[in-house]
């Protein structure tokens, strides 16, 4: 009876590790996903958050873009071309105090195209409304990830893609 115990032992943890592995060790589109997680809860925020709190996200949103990022954006009322790192960090700031109500972003059905060991580029749909319910930005952004120091991933330009085709392939909107 102690060798099936053995057995079965071996075959469980074997299990495990299977089941672990990819936690451990995840790829880099796992990765990816979730630094666009990290952005999208850096980007949201409820009414009434103070000072302190916009400023240490509008940091972590900085912290997930390299030094010469493009961000080239259109919502409904708002349009961005920001250049580097300080650029970004100022807007995040900006759309804070314009909206005190909160902004509840969702980024949501990243499509991943091109992805090679250093860039990945992928598109998502991008939604952000007001805490008082008015859509801000409803559209679909390309975003292009490069592999920087201590093997994280961080994005190199976000821009709007135009309309609504998903057939346009990848940097035509350039």
């Amino acid at each position: 009876m102690r060798p099936y115990l053995l057995i079965l032992g071996m075959v469980g943890m074997g299990l495990l590790a299977w089941k672990l592995f990819p936690l451990l060790h995840p790829d880099d589109r796992t990765r990816i996903q979730r630094r666009i997680h990290q952005l999208e809860a850096s980007m949201s925020y409820e009414g009434g958050s103070g000072n302190f709190a916009h400023a240490r996200a509008a940091d972590k949103i900085r912290s997930l873009f390299t030094a010469d990022a493009k961000v080239e954006l259109q919502g409904t009322r708002s349009q961005w071309q920001l250049s580097g790192r300080g650029e970004i960090q100022s807007a995040v700031l900006q759309a804070r105090r314009r909206y005190p109500e909160g902004i509840q972003v969702k980024l949501t059905d990243p499509l991943f195209e091109a992805v090679s060991p250093r860039q990945a580029t992928h598109l998502i749909t991008a939604r952000a409304s007001s805490g008082k319910g008015e859509e801000l930005m409803l559209a679909i952004l390309e975003m292009t990830w490069v592999k920087q120091e201590e093997q994280k991933w961080h994005l190199q330009k976000v821009a709007l893609r135009e309309g609504l085709d998903w057939s346009t392939p990848l940097g035509a909107s350039q």
